[in-house]
């Protein structure tokens, strides 16, 4: 649940679980939005870890 409703942006967290294939490996989270009109992904922010 944010902390904030519409059309303001609020703040939330969550927990990602995962499992790597390889340990030397490296993961990242992409959030995006998807295009109503074609499917595509918009607005990407992609996320580093740490």
């Amino acid at each position: 649940m944010a902390d904030a409703g519409a059309p303001g942006w609020g703040r939330f967290d969550f927990t990602i679980g995962f499992n790597k294939k390889e340990t030397y490996s490296t993961l990242h989270l992409i959030l995006f939005a998807v295009s109503a009109k074609d499917h595509s992904r918009q607005h990407k922010l992609i996320i580093p870890p740490k």
